[in-house]
């Protein structure tokens, strides 16, 4: 097991984009006529906190970028330099691809191994 910030890793990945498109999803049962207001008003709330996820980490990611920054000495720059390069935006991309990698895997293999219905 690995420490790391909470929230980055794949479940937090995956809960962040359930909220993101959760709203779609009720505007989508809202044009069916199977639509709830508090379905909506729950989804709503669901990206307000994948919101306040997504600033944290942000945050955390300024606060992690200045601290590199202001430890690595002047002279001293490679670790620094080393540090700030593992933190790059196409690092970020990593979990998006495994993300999707196993969601895809998880379909095939539904799709491979799908059950029929008994009937009684």
């Amino acid at each position: 097991m690995t420490a790391g910030l909470p929230g980055t890793g794949i479940g937090g990945l995956f809960y962040i984009l359930l909220c993101v498109l959760m709203p779609f999803f009720h505007v989508f049962r809202m044009f069916k006529g199977d639509h709830k207001p508090h379905h909506l008003k729950t989804a709503l709330l669901s990206i307000l906190i994948a919101a306040g996820i997504l600033l944290a980490l942000y945050g955390e990611a300024k606060l992690l970028v200045w601290i590199v920054k202001a430890t690595s000495i002047e002279n001293e720059t490679s670790f620094g330099q080393s540090v700030l390069a593992a933190i790059s935006p196409s690092v970020a991309a990593l979990p998006f691809i495994i993300l999707f990698t196993l969601l895809t895997i998880i379909q095939i293999l539904r799709l491979v191994f799908h059950r029929t219905q008994k009937t009684v």
